[in-house]
C-alpha cells in the first residue's frame, strides 16, 4: 500500500513524498506560520457590524487564506478587507452570514465565503458558488 502512494506521489510530483524528520520539520513550519498569522490583526469595515463574535469573525480570512494556500504575509493573498459582508439570511433552520470574496477580475463568477449558525449554535465556515438567497434573485431575475 505504502510503495503504491509513494509511486502515486513521485509520478505526480517527481519526488519522494516526505517522511520521517522532513514531514516533522514542514510541519512545524506550517504550525510556527499559522502561530504568526494569529498575530496579525487585520482590519476591514465589517468587523463588529455582523452580530457574531469577534473571533469567528477574524477566523473567516484565516480560514479562506488556509484554504487557498495562502499566508496573510503574501502579497496578493486575500485579506478580511478584500471581503464585502452582504448580510445574513434565513435558510431554513440556519442562520448564513455571507461576504462576497474579491476575484482577480471583473469577469470572474462571484465567489462567496459564508459562516452558518445551525440550530446548535455550530459554527460552519465554507466558500465558493453558493449565494445568499437575495443574490440567487438577482440573478435569476438578470440584475
Amino acid at each position: 500500500m505504502f510503495a503504491r502512494l509513494a509511486a502515486l506521489f513521485k509520478r505526480r510530483l517527481g519526488a519522494r513524498p516526505p517522511h520521517g524528520n522532513t514531514l516533522i520539520l514542514n510541519v512545524r513550519e506550517r504550525q510556527a506560520g499559522m502561530d504568526r498569522e494569529y498575530q496579525v490583526i487585520e482590519a476591514a469595515p465589517w468587523f463588529g457590524a455582523t452580530g457574531l463574535a469577534d473571533e469567528a469573525e477574524r477566523e473567516l480570512p484565516r480560514y479562506l487564506r488556509r484554504e487557498f494556500g495562502e499566508s496573510v504575509f503574501e502579497s496578493g493573498s486575500i485579506k478580511a478587507a478584500d471581503l464585502r459582508y452582504l448580510g445574513v439570511f434565513i435558510e431554513g433552520a440556519r442562520q448564513v452570514h455571507y461576504w462576497r470574496i474579491r476575484t482577480a477580475a471583473e469577469s470572474d463568477a462571484p465567489a462567496y465565503a459564508y459562516i452558518e449558525i445551525g440550530t446548535d449554535g455550530r459554527q460552519k465556515l465554507g466558500w465558493g458558488e453558493r449565494r445568499p438567497p437575495a443574490e440567487m434573485q438577482g440573478a435569476s431575475a438578470g440584475v
